[in-house]
């Protein structure tokens, strides 16, 4: 009996052996024969490329079925995680390579994506600002703003109106030309860092797009006085409205004419 008992033990620890090895054969093969669709460059894309519809028309970008293991972690698998980045400065999608997360960004996240929110006709231009006229470090990226002109007229009458509407915010930067960022709500005063006050780096820099006579207006105005920034609405950028109108005191038109007027007057001193 003892004998026969010891037989069967010992098949049915060759049986339990047999079969952990069975399946744990399987379960390799299984995760070495998985698949996964991943995105892959057909034709080289050079830097600073904004990634569209139209490569994936084209051929240019394709989604491919590969083995799970000669994928990297860090790649794009779909087109929609890809479609308006841009490929980072320096760097280029070389052919029949992957698409990778540090390699393809936002605008807003690459170092000189700036220059990549820009419209066509337009230029950059940077002013100063601080706490005050930063509105308390709610001027962001994106956001929209009016220019005002604060100066004195020579009969010491002062002048204050606005000379530019509706210029675009492309960046805010503080100390070290580093981007304003969400934070945490301490209020951080520290000799030549930035301020931090609710959720955001108050800025030292704003970054504007603007054509080439809003530059020079812009320009013109840190000669004659004191710039102040005023807040767009979402409803007036969406809509299109202007909340300063011709009937205004001081019309945007009529500080651009009285801009005008100073430099005719200060050319002909130089003359």
């Amino acid at each position: 009996m003892r004998k026969a008992g010891r037989i069967i033990i010992s098949f049915l620890l060759a049986l339990a052996v047999g079969g952990a090895t069975y399946f744990g054969f399987e379960a390799y093969a299984k995760v070495q024969g998985e698949t996964v669709h991943v995105l892959v460059v057909r034709e080289e894309i050079p830097p600073r490329t904004m990634i569209t519809p139209t490569m994936f028309d084209e051929g240019k970008i394709v989604l491919k079925e590969l083995p799970a293991r000669a994928v990297p972690p860090n790649v794009f698998r779909s087109p929609k995680e890809v479609i308006g980045k841009y490929t980072v400065t320096n760097y280029g999608l070389p052919k029949n390579s992957f698409l990778f997360q540090e390699k393809v960004l936002p605008a807003e996240e690459m170092k000189d994506g700036a220059a990549m929110l820009i419209d066509k006709g337009k230029r950059m231009i940077s002013i100063s600002v601080n706490l005050r006229s930063s509105l308390a470090a709610q001027i962001l990226p994106g956001a929209y703003i009016d220019l005002w002109l604060v100066a004195e007229s020579q009969d010491d009458e002062p002048i204050v109106g606005p000379f530019l509407e509706k210029a675009k915010v492309i960046g805010t930067y503080a100390t070290s030309s580093q981007k304003s960022r969400s934070t945490t709500d301490v209020v951080v005063k520290e000799e030549n860092r930035p301020i931090t006050i609710g959720a955001n780096t108050v800025p030292q820099t704003l970054l504007l797009a603007v054509t080439n006579d809003e530059a020079a207006y812009i320009q013109v105005a840190e000669q004659l006085g004191q710039i102040n920034i005023t807040g767009i609405g979402y409803e007036e950028t969406v809509e299109g409205g202007s909340a300063v109108t011709k009937d205004a005191i001081w019309s945007v038109e009529r500080i651009q004419e009285w801009m005008k007027a100073q430099m005719g007057q200060t050319a002909k001193g130089v003359e």
